[in-house]
C-alpha cells in the first residue's frame, strides 16, 4: 500500500447525535429504536464509499482506524469505544507504581469518527451500542482487547486481588500501595511478563516494599528464568505454588503453605469481552472470535478480526502489542482488498525476543518460543531497559503516524 491522503473529514458526533434525536421525535414511542436504526443506516450508505466501523480503541483498532483513512474505497470510519482515549497497556505497571502515564489523546486520526460508547451486539450489518443506537457497516472490525481475569473459582481473589490490566485497576492498585504504606508486603500473583514487570517496577520505585511474585509456570516461566534479576531488585519468587484463596490479609496455595501481605496483585491471566459470543459469531473456549488465517470471520465475511479477542486458525499468538498493531493493520488491509474484490493475504506473525522492564534502569531482552522451552536472555541490565524503552516509544510513534500518514505503517514478514 502506497501512502496517499486519505478522504475528507467525517461528519463530527454532534450531528451524528441529532440525526438520532430527530428520528426519536417523528417515532412514536414503540418504534422509536427501528426508526432511529433505519435513520442510522440511511446515513451510513448515503456518502461515497464503504462504511466501516471499528470496535475498540486499543492498539489493534486505533491502527485499523488510523490505516483505513487512507483507503479511497472507504467513505466513513467509525470508532467505538468506552474511552475517549488509548490507554497505554504496556506501561500501566509504571501507572501503578507512580512511575509514568499511560494514556493518550492524540493518537486517532482527525478523519476518523470516535464514538464514545460500548458495543453490546453485533447484528446484521449493525453494530447495537449500549445508549440504543444501531451503527450500519459495510465491514466490520472487531477489536475489543482484553482485560483482566481474576478467577470467581479462587475464593477471595475478586475481593481481595487488585489486577492491573486495567487503567482503573493501576489507579487502584496505587492507592491501595499508598494505604498499606511504606514496608508493606506485597504478593503479585502470576509469573508472566505482566507480573514480572508490576513486581519489578514496584520493589524499584518503592525499596522499602517487601515484593513476592508467585507462579505455578514452572521453570518455562518468565518469572522463574529472572529469578536472579528480580531477587536484585528484592523480590522473592516462589515458584511451583497455585494460588486457591485469596484473604484479606494474604494467600494460601495448594499445597497448604500461606503467605501473609498487605497487597495482593493479580496478574496471572487475561479474559476477553463477550461481544462475540453474544452476537452469535464463531468463539473458542476464551470467548475470541475465531477467524481464518486471512483475519476474515468465517460465519460472516463483513467481519474482521483483530488483536487480543482474535484467535487465527492455525495461528498461535499471544495477547501482546506485538501482535495487536501488525494484526490492525493486516485487519485494515484486508477490508481494503475485499472492497475491491481482491483476494486478502493471510497473516503472518513469528515471535522472536521479548523485551522486559525491570525498573525504569534495568530490564532484559529474552529469546522467546512458541514451544515450552524456556526464555533465554540476550541482552540485560541498561542496555536492555533502553531497548524497552525505544520499543514503548515506537508503538506510539507508529500509531501517531499512521494517524497522520495512512499506509506509511511496514514490518517485517
Amino acid at each position: 500500500m502506497t501512502d496517499r491522503s486519505g478522504p475528507s473529514a467525517p461528519p463530527a458526533a454532534a450531528p451524528a447525535a441529532r440525526v438520532d434525536e430527530i428520528g426519536h421525535a417523528c417515532a412514536r414511542p414503540g418504534e422509536r429504536g427501528d426508526v432511529a436504526r433505519r435513520t442510522q443506516q440511511q446515513a451510513g450508505h448515503g456518502g461515497a464509499g464503504a462504511r466501516v466501523v471499528v470496535v475498540g480503541g486499543g492498539y489493534a483498532g486505533t491502527m485499523a482506524a488510523n490505516r483505513l483513512t487512507g483507503v479511497p474505497e472507504v467513505g466513513h470510519v467509525v470508532l467505538v469505544d468506552a474511552r475517549e482515549h488509548l490507554v497505554e497497556r504496556i506501561r500501566l505497571h509504571q501507572v501503578a507504581a507512580g512511575t509514568g502515564t499511560a494514556t493518550h489523546d492524540d493518537l486517532l486520526s482527525p478523519r476518523v469518527e470516535r464514538r464514545t460508547a460500548r458495543a453490546e451486539r453485533v447484528g446484521d450489518g449493525h453494530v447495537v451500542l449500549d445508549d440504543g443506537t444501531h451503527l450500519a457497516f459495510d465491514r466490520l472490525v472487531l477489536a475489543v482487547g482484553s482485560h483482566a481475569r481474576v478467577p470467581a473459582e479462587v475464593p477471595g481473589a475478586r475481593e481481595h486481588a487488585v489486577p492491573v490490566a486495567g487503567l482503573e485497576d493501576a489507579h487502584r492498585l496505587r492507592e491501595a500501595l499508598a494505604a498499606a504504606g511504606p514496608g508493606a508486603a506485597v504478593t503479585v500473583v502470576g509469573g508472566g511478563l505482566t507480573g514480572v514487570e508490576t513486581a519489578s517496577e514496584l520493589a524499584a520505585a518503592h525499596p522499602g516494599l517487601r515484593v513476592r511474585l508467585l507462579t505455578d509456570a514452572g521453570a518455562a516461566a518468565p518469572a522463574a528464568v529472572l529469578a536472579g534479576p528480580l531477587a536484585r531488585l528484592g523480590v522473592e519468587v516462589t515458584t511451583g505454588g497455585r494460588v486457591v484463596e485469596v484473604t484479606a490479609h494474604g494467600v494460601v496455595l495448594a499445597d497448604g503453605r500461606g503467605f501473609a501481605g498487605d497487597v495482593t496483585v493479580w496478574a496471572a491471566g487475561f479474559g476477553v469481552p463477550d461481544l462475540a459470543r453474544v452476537s452469535g459469531l464463531p468463539v473458542d473456549d476464551a470467548g475470541r472470535l475465531q477467524v481464518g488465517p486471512d483475519l476474515v470471520c468465517g460465519s460472516d465475511p463483513r467481519v474482521v478480526g483483530a488483536g487480543d479477542a482474535v484467535v487465527v486458525a492455525g495461528l498461535p499468538l499471544r495477547m501482546t502489542c506485538q501482535a495487536a498493531l501488525p494484526m490492525g493493520a493486516h485487519a485494515a488491509d484486508v477490508v481494503a482488498a475485499g472492497l475491491r474484490g481482491a483476494p486478502a493475504a493471510p497473516f503472518g506473525l513469528a515471535f522472536v525476543a521479548q523485551c522486559v522492564s525491570l525498573g525504569r534502569r534495568r530490564g532484559v531482552v529474552v529469546r522467546v518460543h512458541d514451544d515450552a522451552r524456556p526464555p533465554r536472555v540476550l541482552v540485560s541490565g541498561r542496555p536492555a531497559a533502553w531497548v524497552k524503552e525505544q520499543v514503548c516509544r515506537a508503538t506510539v510513534r507508529w500509531l501517531r503516524t499512521e494517524a497522520r500518514h495512512p499506509g506509511r505503517y511496514r514490518r517485517r514478514r
